[in-house]
């Protein structure tokens, strides 16, 4: 039986459609092959925020003052160290000696040489940006902290604080796993505060975390008050009680009680003083000048 007409002239038109897919087919192919390519995203920079204070420590300086650890200072539970550059190998000695492996969060509490924070303690939940490297800032433990009245998270407090920033990637690069919180502290002698605050920080933390007193002592321009200032100091910081640190000739005598409280709460109380030094003597310069008393000391826990 013959095809009608219909069927005939369905042929040819079925043809034309697949005629003119194909053509758009490989049109398309032509223009996905000669689309220029869409260039690389250039690498991401380091999230966290930048201040002055990070960017004039050279990471060199940092693996200079890391150089030469001693043997490992285990059970270490709070530590005092300076916040001045000259001190550099000072702060490099003790934290070249710190665990990399058990400390998961530093608190690091200094003063507020400014006091401008709106409360007693200003706190930044920001992470840091230094030398190409994200330093992490512990937010849970930020968090839990910002909810108390004596507490304000502020920024640009934290960002203009050498206190806090100068030592922070010197630890960050011997604890390169570890998260920070830094806190500076405004105003003078208040113990509840300081004891109520190593309380709430035992509760937080993982009980190998560590609480850094980032302090500068005497800034005298006489050595002669310096000595005495320093034996002080020295006797304050070997007794290492709450009581006794109120005492030393230091900047921030509340965030060294912080460290004797916490360390108290650890069960660390066996107290080493490591160093103690000035700004003259690291800067190998006259003593007519404004001079800078640093020490080093470690609560430990018994082995």
């Amino acid at each position: 039986m013959s095809a009608g007409p219909a069927s005939i002239t369905a042929v040819p038109r079925q043809l034309k459609f697949a005629s003119l897919t194909l053509i758009a087919l490989a049109t398309l192919g032509l223009w996905l092959l000669l689309k220029p390519a869409r260039p690389l995203s250039p690498p991401q920079a380091s999230a966290g925020l930048s201040s002055p204070q990070l960017e004039a420590i050279a990471p060199n300086r940092i693996q200079a003052a890391l150089a030469k650890p001693g043997p490992r200072l285990n059970r270490v539970s709070a530590a005092v160290l300076p916040h001045h550059l000259p001190a550099d190998r000072l702060i490099g000695r003790l934290v070249a000696r710190l665990d990399p492996t058990r400390i998961k969060t530093v608190v690091l509490i200094g003063p507020d040489h400014q006091n401008k924070g709106a409360s007693r303690f200003s706190l930044s939940r920001s992470n840091w940006a230094w030398a190409g490297q994200t330093i992490k800032t512990n937010t849970a433990v930020v968090e839990q902290l910002s909810r108390r009245p004596e507490f304000s998270v502020a920024e640009p407090v934290i960002q203009a604080e050498h206190s806090v920033l100068i030592p922070l990637p010197f630890l960050a690069e011997q604890l390169p796993e570890a998260n920070f919180v830094l806190i500076a502290v405004k105003g003078g002698w208040d113990r509840p505060a300081a004891e109520q605050l190593a309380v709430r920080l035992a509760q937080i933390l993982a009980p190998d975390d560590l609480v850094v007193a980032s302090v500068d002592f005497s800034h005298q321009s006489d050595l002669s008050d310096i000595a005495a200032d320093d034996e002080r100091s020295a006797a304050a910081l070997q007794a290492g009680t709450v009581e006794a640190v109120s005492g030393a000739a230091a900047d921030s005598p509340m965030s060294l009680a912080v460290a004797a409280a916490y360390a108290r709460l650890r069960q660390a109380t066996h107290v080493t003083v490591l160093e103690h030094s000035n700004s003259a003597a690291e800067l190998n310069r006259g003593t007519n000048e404004g001079i800078t008393s640093y020490f080093t000391a470690v609560w430990q826990a018994a082995e």
